[in-house]
């Protein structure tokens, strides 16, 4: 077990560098490796794996150019005068949709780090340690 999460941490690597070269095609399994990697190495109670610390970082930037591209395209498309086959919706409906997306989106982060939190202190917790 010592081993095995370095072999996951520099697949996780070696994805997140696939996911660059495919456009972000193997961000996923980029993730879901480099999280198996980080807690098969807190279990052993090694440091955390760099590989897989550098796998999330790639990831994460693969991630935010998609995201640059999509919102940046869409406002891009807007701006140039593309109408919607509904002639219904207004900017206005359009920037309160975008608005309320982010909201969700910035919520979620949160809880998700409060959960994280969460539970490691549960596990300091049973471990002793606090």
């Amino acid at each position: 077990m010592n081993e095995n999460h370095e072999k996951t941490g520099l697949a996780a690597f070696l994805l997140s560098l696939a996911a660059i070269i495919t456009l972000g095609l193997a961000v996923i399994p980029a993730l879901i490796c480099a999280l198996i990697s980080k807690r098969q190495s807190e279990m052993a109670g090694k440091p955390t794996d760099g590989f897989a610390t550098a796998s999330i970082v790639v990831c994460g930037f693969v991630l935010l150019f998609w995201a640059v591209v999509i919102i940046g395209g869409g406002a891009l498309m807007l701006g140039s005068g593309f109408r919607w086959k509904l002639p219904e919706i207004g900017m206005g409906e359009i920037q309160a949709l975008l608005f309320l997306c982010g909201g969700a989106v910035s919520i979620t982060a949160v809880l998700m780090i409060a959960h994280r939190r969460a539970a490691r202190v549960r596990l300091l917790k049973l471990a002793g340690r606090r």
